[in-house]
């Protein structure tokens, strides 16, 4: 064998197995055209006439507003209660509820805060809680939600009925209970502060705050304060509290993965990168690449700006990459870090009086101490019933032992984009099961447990927070399951252009009306043809581009078309 042979062989191996590769490919699209077909005539078999029922909505916050607003598309009757005056859930703030600090402004970007049935005609931007609160008032109106919603009313118990479930709640001093064929859990997970409880915190002789009550830092003026944890609350909590402090500790049980508002250029909000051809990256190829990229920028490029160089030693000592944890989008206490107002420290080890003791051996004096934990998902309503982990749960909302005529919306947490547009797609989900049109997948227990082991074991660097999905998927898996999921090979053969800003543009929630129940199609095009694209700087592009084309490369090959079935396919395809 001489060198020609060798290369002539090589060549003619090369050309094989890219006919494999190619064939793979065209099959690969023949299935996925089959598969929408399929689903098109399942969906077009649907009943549309469905079941009236009547259905009570605990909460009417963002969660709250859309499940009434989608259970009345459904023609059901729908009573809310509402445990404060107003609406608006955690982010209607009075003297009797605290509710959000004077300065929050939201870490989600306005066009990913939205409804889906009700987007902003406004530029994409950052909005202040009480341009939010407008934003849902104008919701509640628009679509007439206030009729049905009882304020001043809060619920204490429910209980199983033979038909249906009696709710419990006090209404102006007075205790009611009524019946309801279904009910919409829609509380919220923001509600029960977390009080971690480190050695000798009963001995501390200073005062002990959670940042759920915060509303400013006056009372924090000239003090000796430690702050307790760090996430998107307490990015601006710690940065304000320094400023007012005479002295201010940052205790981190583990560093964060922080992201800037706006990461790379001005008026472009870090979610608009969350687009499905980024996605569809595996996990871990994306994690690795990211971080390689730090650590060569930190160790052997060099930064130059402090508050880059901070930003990115916290996410290199976070112990993962941005997939398997939960992102703190909100950047401004590092400023705090980098002016030496605020000393970063390790965990508490321990608290003796007034001298506050780290596991790094370093120790304090505190007047107070300032928990920023964030808060547990801890649901007690129902009769005989706590459920502590949400992940128990079918799309975190449907519990094994309960039945589907009772949902827990608004504790699905995305590590990025909105809670209101997951809670958004739980409500359609529900209101169409209320209605006899869709119904729980058969195997939903198996999947709910598949689903608990694939999530915690993705976001293992954030353990404690159950609530956490994976937006992209957690969205696709319910779209499918409403019937709005959008057949993207069949788009990109018809509209190309309306497929490149599907995969290539933020995944928005309004691209989940363009088909399916309540559609609204010309709407919701008129908003994705206006929305702008993220630019990204040349280094990370390469970085967001290789990741998803490694991963596909890497699973075509693996997937063996000898060998047998492609990976990519699903059992129902028409391999099976």
């Amino acid at each position: 064998w001489g060198l020609f042979d060798r290369c002539e062989l090589f060549a003619r191996m090369w050309h094989l197995l890219l006919v494999f590769y190619l064939c793979y490919c065209l099959a690969y699209i023949i299935n996925k055209l089959w598969q929408e077909r399929k689903v098109h005539q399942l969906q077009d078999q649907a009943p549309t006439v469905g079941r009236k029922q009547r259905v009570i909505v605990i909460g009417a916050g963002p969660g709250g507003l859309t499940t009434i607003k989608q259970l009345k598309d459904e023609g059901h009757d729908v009573f809310c209660i509402e445990k404060y005056g107003d609406l608006g859930g955690v982010f209607f703030a009075s003297n009797e509820k605290g509710g959000v600090y004077d300065s929050a402004l939201l870490t989600i970007s306005s066009h990913m805060m939205a409804f889906s049935d009700f987007p902003p005609q406004e530029s994409v931007r950052w909005w202040q809680h009480e341009e939010y609160m407008q934003y849902l008032k104008s919701y509640a109106v628009t679509f007439d939600l206030f009729r049905h919603i009882q304020f001043n009313s809060a619920a204490t118990k429910i209980t199983k009925d033979v038909d249906g479930w009696t709710v419990h709640y006090a209404y102006k001093g007075e205790e009611r209970h009524e019946h309801f064929d279904a009910v919409a859990v829609c509380c919220g997970a923001h509600h029960v502060p977390y009080f971690p409880n480190p050695p000798g915190i009963e001995t501390f002789t200073g005062e002990v705050h959670h940042a759920a009550t915060y509303k400013n830092s006056k009372i924090y003026q000239n003090k000796k304060v430690v702050c307790v944890g760090i996430g998107e609350t307490a990015a601006d909590v710690v940065y304000e509290v320094a400023q007012a402090a005479s002295e201010c500790t940052l205790s981190m049980r583990r560093k964060p993965w922080v992201i800037n508002r706006n990461p790379y250029f001005p008026n472009y909000p870090n979610d608009l990168y969350t687009t499905r051809f980024r996605w569809s990256a595996n996990p871990r190829i994306y994690d690795f690449l990211l971080t390689s990229f730090y650590w060569v920028l930190i160790h052997v490029i060099g930064i130059r700006n402090p508050h880059a160089r901070v930003q990115r030693e916290l996410c290199e000592a976070s112990g993962g990459g941005p997939s398997s944890q939960f992102l703190v989008k909100n950047e401004r206490f590092i400023d705090a870090i980098v002016t030496k107002k605020c000393q970063p420290r390790g965990a508490i080890d321990r608290i003796e009086k007034d001298t506050v003791y780290f596991q790094d051996g370093s120790s304090v004096q505190a007047d107070m101490i300032l928990f920023c934990c964030g808060y547990i998902s801890d649901i007690t309503l129902v009769e005989n019933m706590r459920i502590s982990n949400v992940r128990e749960m079918f799309k975190h909302a449907f519990h094994p032992k309960l039945g589907a005529s009772i949902c827990f919306i608004g504790w699905a947490r995305p590590n990025t984009g909105g809670v209101p547009a997951c809670a958004e797609m739980q409500a359609r989900y529900f209101a169409l099961l209320l209605s006899g049109k869709r119904s729980l997948p058969a195997n939903w227990e198996g999947l709910t447990k598949a689903e608990a082991i694939r999530d915690t074991t993705q976001f293992h660097n954030s353990a404690r927070l159950n609530t956490l999905v994976q937006y992209s998927t957690f969205m696709e898996d319910l779209a499918k399951l409403i019937g709005c999921q959008l057949p993207l090979f069949s788009i990109a053969v018809t509209d190309f252009r309306l497929w490149f800003r599907l995969a290539f543009a933020a995944q928005y929630p309004s691209q989940y009306r363009l088909r399916g129940p309540h559609s609204l199609t010309e709407s919701s095009m008129k908003f994705l043809s206006r929305v702008p694209f993220a630019p990204y700087p040349f280094t990370l592009r390469v970085v967001n581009v290789f990741a998803p084309v490694l991963t596909w490369s890497i699973h075509v090959l693996s997937a063996g078309f000898l060998f047998g079935r492609p990976l990519a396919f699903d059992k129902t395809s028409l391999w099976s």
